[in-house]
């Protein structure tokens, strides 16, 4: 069987979604339930890498396995006393043996949580970036559309070194926007694949251009390639305000509806 399991996630105390050596992951968590409950070992396909820190709201994850011993909706219900705390499995589907949940996916989405009031509560520190200071609006509004569209990123990112000779860095941004409320600023960007650091490089340099210590035509410049933005104007937010969305897919499953909704689990 090829099982669809999507999650969400706390990602505060792991080192990312990816399975790492010697430091807890989110990936070797759900392996871990996953064999214990199935008594079998289970290996787990993720949508995509997160960053350290960084959470899920709905987070898809496939695996295969013999036979259940109950109906896989039952799955989430069963599973959740195996997980910790910080690991919510939401819902489960058989899927067709194609099926992948990174290979499969066409789009993903993220969030970045921004808080801008005077003091950063204690318990927020670990889900939030806190920025006190004003920024305008219509120069936040313009870098962001210059992300828009396809474009080479690699002045956007990090962490490649010897690879960077190996590396696609063209993606196609379906949007990057954002939306106010008191003292929240939410960030909502949606493409056909990131690079490592590259969401939180766009929302630091939007930042940036936003508070006015960087100019619009400086980060235009950096996307064609012409000139690099200067450290420490280029500096990524950190991973805690990041939440990965969803992912989408060209077969489309029976509770993808429901993820659009926030719906729960199929009973």
């Amino acid at each position: 069987m090829n099982i669809r399991l999507d999650i969400a996630y706390d990602g505060s105390s792991f080192f990312g979604w990816q399975r790492q050596k010697d430091k807890p992951s989110v990936q070797a968590a759900l392996e871990e339930a996953l064999s214990q409950l199935l008594g079998e070992n289970i290996r787990v396909s993720g949508s995509g890498r997160t960053d350290a820190g960084a959470h899920a709201f709905c987070y898809t994850t496939n695996f295969h396995c013999g036979k259940l011993p109950f109906p896989v909706e039952v799955l989430p219900r069963v599973l959740l006393s195996y997980l910790p705390s910080s690991i919510v499995p939401l819902r489960a589907m058989e899927v067709e043996e194609r099926f992948h949940a990174r290979f499969s996916a066409m789009a993903r989405e993220y969030v970045y949580v921004v808080w801008k009031g005077k003091t950063l509560l204690p318990f927020f520190r670990s889900y939030v970036y806190w920025m006190p200071e004003a920024y305008e609006r219509q120069r936040l509004e313009e870098v962001c559309s210059l992300f828009v569209g396809e474009h080479n990123f690699r002045l956007f990112c990090y962490g490649y070194g010897r690879e960077e000779k190996e590396v696609n860095f063209c993606r196609t941004i379906e949007y990057f926007r954002f939306m106010e409320k008191d003292q929240w600023l939410v960030f909502f960007i949606k493409g056909n694949g990131f690079l490592r650091g590259m969401i939180r490089t766009l929302v630091g340099v939007s930042l940036q251009v936003g508070i006015g210590t960087l100019a619009c035509g400086e980060v235009f410049r950096a996307l064609q390639g012409e000139k690099d933005i200067p450290q420490p104007l280029k500096k990524a937010v950190p991973a805690a305000g990041l939440y990965f969305k969803r992912a989408y897919y060209s077969v489309s499953h029976k509770f993808d509806e429901k993820i659009e909704n926030g719906g729960g689990e199929e009973d």
